[in-house]
């Protein structure tokens, strides 16, 4: 086999693996933006659900301090699920060296 021909079938084999790697990124690409829609819905979902049950318990002026705390499992599960999210989507993923 002369040189010519091995470097003509390394050459074929990185491109194919070249083109493999792009459409590899092109399908993550889109899986991310199809998980950031998600997200974006989530958010949205829990901003009227969080909006909802202020208003629910700042509608209540009578029972508002009594409400919140005799109802602190729904308020703080509500109030820990937002601020989790929030954090999910602030937090910068950082590669791992090592």
């Amino acid at each position: 086999m002369s040189l010519h021909s091995v470097r003509k079938k390394k050459d074929q084999a990185l491109t194919t693996q070249v083109q493999e790697l792009h459409q590899k990124g092109k399908l993550l690409q889109k899986e991310n933006m199809e998980l950031q829609k998600k997200i974006d819905l989530i958010s949205q979902e829990n901003m009227e659900l969080y909006n909802k049950v202020y208003a629910f318990w700042g509608s209540n002026n009578e029972g508002v301090n009594k409400g919140m705390q005799s109802s602190s499992g729904l308020m703080d599960e509500n109030v820990t699920v937002h601020l989790q999210h929030q954090q999910s989507v602030a937090k910068p993923i950082s590669p791992k060296l090592g």
